[in-house]
């Protein structure tokens, strides 16, 4: 199954379809025509490259980060965090219940 996510980048959105059960990271950096996202530890929650928000309509439908997490821990100091929002993209698998989320690239 193919998943759908739109990516908002500079107030323009693509859809992109990528395969059920790869990470927003790996959607965001190989399967999409343009690279969102550095994602310079290949996924191991490790550099807070591949921060992105979570659009407000997919909130609680997308399980929080926990705040006592590396997750939390890497992007708590990034420009433009938000505790509410902010998430990194390698630590979100993307599964048929997220088909159509929406997320905002961070610009730097």
């Amino acid at each position: 199954m193919k998943i759908k996510v739109n990516v908002i980048k500079d107030n323009k959105t693509e859809i992109i379809e990528v395969p059920e059960n790869c990470t927003l990271m790996e959607a965001l950096k190989f399967h999409s025509p343009q690279q969102y996202v550095d994602g310079d530890c290949g996924g191991c929650c490790a550099c807070a490259t591949c921060h992105v928000h979570i659009d407000n309509s997919w909130l609680d439908k997308i399980e929080p980060a926990d705040y006592n997490s590396p997750e939390t821990d890497l992007i708590e100091y990034e420009k433009k965090y938000d505790r509410i929002k902010s998430r990194l993209a390698c630590q979100i698998t993307l599964k048929k219940e997220y088909d159509g989320l929406t997320v905002k690239i961070i610009d730097e």
